[in-house]
């Protein structure tokens, strides 16, 4: 059996989307582009099960704050206020699509901070590193 080294598994979801970050900035080719948003929301799927699957804490009480989105689309909101960042960024001349589109890398940023900050989540359980 083949078990991945934990220092390699645990940087996985980092490396899909930075990978697929790379991948859409660099190429002006449609299916590049493509691949790269398919490895960020590979990326950002595994990162947000892996967060929920290790949350210590319990999800606090959200009918007094109203929500009118669903938990899961809730929680890939930074993941989809960077994405459209970073196409912003990348595909637009104009000022003010640019400006837009750091504004919403930074706030995906700003949420992600916080979320990592304000939740509790247990580490994980280091495997022995055998191939």
């Amino acid at each position: 059996m083949f078990i991945l080294p934990s220092m390699i598994y645990e940087s996985l979801p980092r490396l899909y989307t930075l990978g697929g970050i790379a991948m859409i900035f660099s190429s002006d080719r449609l299916l590049i582009i493509i691949s790269g948003i398919l490895f960020y929301c590979a990326g950002a799927s595994v990162w947000v099960m892996r967060s929920r699957n290790r949350r210590t804490d319990e999800p606090a009480d959200l009918s007094h704050k109203r929500l009118v989105l669903p938990e899961p689309i809730y929680e890939f909101l930074p993941f989809a206020y960077f994405l459209l960042g970073v196409l912003l960024l990348r595909s637009s001349g104009e000022m003010i699509l640019l400006a837009a589109g750091f504004l919403l890398v930074s706030w995906a940023l700003i949420r992600e901070y916080q979320r990592l900050h304000h939740r509790h989540h247990r580490q994980p359980r280091f495997r022995s590193s055998s191939f």
